[in-house]
């Protein structure tokens, strides 16, 4: 067998090889894409959903907890000093220091409403969400920035409104999208293949870019796995872990009213009976 046609054939091989890769690097790229897209967001909203409302009840009470027990380390400085306790200049004090909390909780409460509106609004039956997904496969091949490095700013644009529509769950706009992209790809014959010396290392070099990129994804993919909200998955899908973690929640709230009822009562006591704290 003659130098040219090993050339030949080992050419066809690592081009076969590296379009398999690439096919691999599609798949997982695709999974990546739909954990942070769409699944992500999901997850997210549903512990929201199943826990936001006590965790945000929580936070309130601690809160609450807090600014009580600073309130009572204010109106004892005035008491120290065998002043009457200014409540309107605490208060001032109070909204200032805690300011940062009531924009956290207001900030929960949005996210709150967020995801009750996200998880209320998935429509698509399971027949419209394979076909979304089968889409925008579609189109990540031929838009992803991984699998097409060398992108205009129309095919970057393409992409973000693929991205965009997957997100939203907007099966008519990628419809739409995909035809709007196969009008505008190239229909030029394949060029001649020359498997040159200098073809075949470039190929190689190709297919081993293409490896990295892979174990690269699914490296990502075992991250995303292990961290919020995906870690809760399992409790997402078990009512009785649900309940658990419900539970505790409440328990942890009781502890929080528990402190703000002492604190009441302390503070209650200083305003009422304050000649006797004086120190």
């Amino acid at each position: 067998m003659d130098r040219k046609m090993m050339i030949h054939e080992e050419y066809a091989r690592l081009k076969e090889q590296r379009k398999e890769a690439l096919e691999r690097l599609s798949k997982w790229i695709c999974v990546y894409d739909d954990m942070i897209l769409q699944k992500k967001p999901y997850l997210e909203a549903l512990y929201i959903k199943c826990f936001g409302a006590l965790e945000q009840a929580c936070y309130a009470a601690y809160v609450q907890a807090g600014a009580l027990r600073r309130k009572i380390d204010l109106v004892r400085a005035y008491l120290n000093r065998d002043a009457e306790p200014d409540l309107d200049e605490i208060e001032d004090v109070l909204r200032a220091e805690f300011e940062k909390y009531e924009d956290e909780l207001k900030k929960m409460e949005m996210e709150r409403q967020n995801a009750l509106a996200l998880v209320s609004s998935r429509t698509l039956s399971e027949e419209e969400s394979k076909k979304l997904k089968q889409l925008y496969r579609s189109l990540a091949k031929k838009l992803h920035p991984d699998l097409n490095p060398k992108q205009t700013e129309k095919v970057k644009n393409q992409w973000q409104r693929a991205m965009d529509a997957y997100r939203m769950g907007d099966l008519v706009k990628l419809e739409i999208l995909t035809e709007l992209v196969e009008a505008d790809r190239p229909r030029a014959a394949d060029e001649a293949e020359k498997p040159e010396e200098d073809a075949l290392e470039s190929l190689r070099a190709q297919l081993k870019k293409t490896k990295e990129q892979i174990a690269s994804c699914l490296a990502a993919i075992e991250r995303l796995d292990a961290e919020a909200p995906f870690k809760f998955a399992q409790v997402l899908n078990d009512p009785a872990q649900i309940t658990a973690r419900q539970r505790e929640l409440q328990e942890q709230k009781a502890v929080y009213d528990s402190r703000i009822r002492e604190h009441e009562g302390v503070l209650e006591l200083l305003l009422l009976e304050k000649s006797k704290y004086v120190h």
